[in-house]
């Protein structure tokens, strides 16, 4: 646990470890030159199981995480933000269940958000999680449980380069080398959100660092991707255009698919549901245009009726397709 200048939360953070019903554990806090009094509270404990290191000046969040890998000594790694609260269960029954499915690497957890109290659901097996990965980060940070040889043969460590969405890149880079990952969809961490936060304060750069992040995933089924292929803006762009783009893109799609199924990467059904749906959503923006012809709607109304055949569902499938025909006779 990285702790920098969070002493409004930092005890409720500690206590929430400390009282954690399962007991065998270090509990390793990276102290990084608070200027607040975040050392006097972590001091104020005295149980053996904490394991406290001082930087002598800050050397920052993603430097803590590593020290973290390097000198810990457990079968697995926790981590923990100072200022979230880990339900009191949440070691106990992540164990159990990475113990149970030795094969699984990274495990991470739904999150219940302390101020909505809103609970965020995340996916639960391997596929669905790698295939989310194209499109974002696919867990919460401060709950994930790693298996620590795995990093260490691998010689697997958070990238500076690309903070402040280091952890995606450690996530993407532990399923391109066979690491199989899994959530359990129960809220095991109280998540906190105000304005110091990282995703906060960098939100920008953290979505220009994902992009990056999900080119990694991309190129590993085509040696020459084209980003620009996939993502381009449609703001100053003809009807005629914007309708090349289109079929370019689901040609394109097309071409990632057949090298997915030869390289084996993704699960090839989950992976079509995926490029239909990237395919859904340019077709949303061209609909969208004014210049469009709205009786083409009714082509449209048709045409996604194939997501019944690629698995979305016939319920689903009526209802994006009756959405798109909405947008494009009503707008």
């Amino acid at each position: 646990m990285p702790v920098y200048n969070t002493a409004n939360y930092l005890k409720e953070a500690i206590d929430s470890i400390l009282n954690q019903s399962f007991t065998n554990f270090e509990f390793i806090i990276i102290e990084d030159a608070s200027t607040d009094n975040s050392l006097e509270i972590i001091k104020s404990y005295k149980d053996d199981r904490i394991v406290l290191i001082e930087n002598k000046t800050n050397q920052g969040y993603v430097y803590g995480l590593n020290l973290g890998i390097e000198i810990a000594r457990g079968k697995y790694i926790a981590r923990m933000d100072s200022d979230d609260i880990s339900c009191l269960n949440r070691f106990l029954l992540q164990i159990k269940f990475i113990e149970a499915n030795s094969d699984i690497v990274l495990l991470g957890t739904a999150i219940k958000l302390i101020k909505s109290k809103q609970i965020c659901e995340v996916l639960e097996n391997n596929d669905d999680i790698k295939i989310d990965l194209l499109m974002g980060c696919s867990f919460n940070h401060p709950s994930v449980l790693i298996n620590r040889s795995f990093l260490l043969k691998n010689k697997l460590r958070y990238d500076p380069y690309y903070y402040p969405a280091e952890d995606y890149a450690l996530w993407v880079q532990i399923t391109l080398l066979g690491g199989k990952l899994a959530n359990i969809n129960s809220p095991l961490l109280l998540y906190r959100e105000h304005e110091n936060q990282t995703s906060f304060k960098y939100n920008k750069l953290q979505k220009d660092k994902s992009v990056a992040i999900r080119l990694m995933l991309y190129q590993k089924l085509d040696a020459f991707f084209n980003f620009d292929k996939l993502h381009f803006q449609t703001d100053n762009y003809s009807l005629n255009l914007l309708l090349k783009l289109y079929f370019e893109k689901k040609e394109y799609l097309n071409t990632l698919r057949k090298y997915n199924s030869e390289k084996k990467i993704f699960n090839k059904h989950k992976f079509k549901i995926h490029c239909y749906k990237q395919l859904l959503s340019y077709q949303i923006l061209v609909l969208s245009r004014p210049e469009f012809n709205k009786w083409d709607g009714g082509l449209v109304f048709f045409r996604n009726l194939q997501f019944a055949i690629f698995g979305v569902g016939i319920i689903r499938s009526l209802k994006i397709a009756i959405r798109m025909l909405y947008l494009n006779l009503w707008k």
